[in-house]
């Protein structure tokens, strides 16, 4: 650059510097104005500086393929990689693929490799493919509206009676072999509530509202058979829709199956909470084919049982159910114990509820006015107060109907019904049990 000396002050000096220089890559340039006397100050006025490129590069970019439809240079068997070169972003929700495997006697292990020919479809009729699992020799297949099963290294084929059988091939799956079966049900969108124990698949059916049992002998509806119907009909539905579960994601209905050291194992049915939505969790007992109680387990995460331990996620923490010091005591809330019967025995005939009694371990009353209810829309209640023991049993009155004031003590109203429901609860961080509940009731002699 060229040196400018000025020798006058207050004069102004036109420098014109046409100049060109190369700034290299990641560099600066800088414009640097120097009073090297020190005398006066000097001040600096407008300038212009004009930017041209002097030189345009282009950048040549080399393609190793000569077709414009097949990548000849990224295949890793010598063959070419075929390329649907119409096709933008697809979804095969019934495409079922699988990878070579491991050779036996080896170290050789491929499954990493799939090939263009290792591949089934289920049936689309009945919806996307949701859930896979392997079973011995059986794949199960669970797609939103029907349950089926194919052969692994097995086929089904009919003989000349009409009878299917399962006989041994050399394809790990076959195509159009998926068989399946009669029920219209299916898991829906909620992949993540089947739980398998054994031969038995269990499942809910959010479009029918139904859970169900899928197992040798086929799918069986169990919350029609073992009486829970209208819960089912009232919560499985509502997971078709999109409501927020607290933690994030959506409300999802989930499942497992809870291996107990001294006790019977039993299946755990979770409905997450949402926004908008109030969930809850029942478990039922496959030994005695029956829904046995519900739990305050409707805001967890996840919930699984790692071989005879339960656990859940609740807010991203891991929790183990193996507290045996303090009852009832869940995600750091204590919860009331509690039990409801109902009393329907004669369904034509009217009743008056008169005293309970049952064994326990300590006193379990209905405290709260709704805890006794009869058919025909009475409340009442039985305080802890009440109880009296005798011969180790607990004996207690019913108490008369509300009169809506509040007083069940010396109202004069009588509770009568075709059928009472009783519930029993008890507030104990302590291991605490009921049995042999009694309700003493007379026939109205207004029948």
């Amino acid at each position: 650059m060229p040196i400018q000396a000025i020798q006058q002050i207050n004069i102004g000096y036109l420098i014109n510097i046409d100049s060109t220089f190369v700034v290299p890559a990641n560099q600066k340039a800088f414009l640097i104005w120097s009073n090297v006397q020190q005398v006066v100050d000097m001040f600096v006025g407008a300038f212009v500086i004009d930017t041209y490129i002097y030189t345009q590069y282009t950048i040549p970019v080399y393609d190793f393929s000569f077709s414009d439809f097949k990548k000849l240079v990224t295949n890793s068997n010598s063959r070419e990689t075929a390329i649907d070169y119409d096709a933008k972003q697809t979804k095969n929700n019934v495409l079922i693929r699988w990878s070579r495997p491991r050779q036996t006697g080896t170290n050789i292990n491929e499954i990493n490799r799939f090939y263009d020919n290792n591949y089934i479809e289920a049936n689309n009729e009945y919806g996307a493919v949701k859930r896979l699992d392997a079973n011995g020799q059986k794949l199960h297949v669970f797609q939103e509206r029907k349950c089926g099963v194919t052969g692994v290294y097995n086929k089904y084929i009919k003989n000349s009676g009409g009878d299917t059988q399962l006989i041994v091939t050399d394809t790990i799956l076959t195509s159009n072999n998926i068989e399946y079966y009669i029920a219209n049900n299916g898991i829906g969108n909620q992949s993540m509530s089947l739980v398998r124990n054994g031969f038995q698949y269990y499942f809910p059916d959010p479009v029918k509202g139904q859970y169900c049992r899928l197992s040798q002998d086929g799918v069986t509806v169990i919350s029609e058979i073992f009486k829970v119907q209208s819960w089912a009909g009232n919560n499985i539905p509502n997971y078709q829709s999109n409501y927020p579960y607290q933690y994030g994601g959506n409300a999802k209905i989930l499942g497992t199956w809870n291996v107990k050291k001294d006790k019977t194992s039993e299946l755990v049915i979770v409905c997450q909470n949402g926004t908008g939505l109030t969930g809850s969790a029942l478990i039922f007992n496959e030994e005695k084919n029956q829904f046995t109680s519900f739990r305050d387990w409707s805001n967890i995460d996840a919930i699984d049982c790692v071989n005879n331990q339960l656990i859940a996620f609740q807010n991203g923490e891991l929790y183990i159910f193996d507290n045996i010091n303090n009852y009832n005591n869940f995600f750091g809330t204590n919860y009331p114990s509690e039990i409801t019967i109902v009393v329907n025995d004669g369904q034509n005939v009217k009743k008056e509820p008169l005293a309970v009694a049952y064994h326990g371990s300590n006193v379990w009353s209905c405290p709260n006015i709704g805890d006794v209810k009869t058919s025909f829309n009475q409340n009442s209640m039985i305080p802890s107060a009440t109880f009296i023991t005798r011969e180790s049993m607990f004996y207690a009155a019913i108490q008369r109907a509300d009169d809506g004031t509040g007083n069940t003590y010396d109202s004069l109203i009588y509770l009568k019904g075709v059928w009472i429901s009783v519930k029993f609860s008890i507030n104990s961080n302590n291991f605490e049990y009921i049995n042999g509940i009694q309700v003493l009731i007379k026939n109205s002699p207004k029948n």
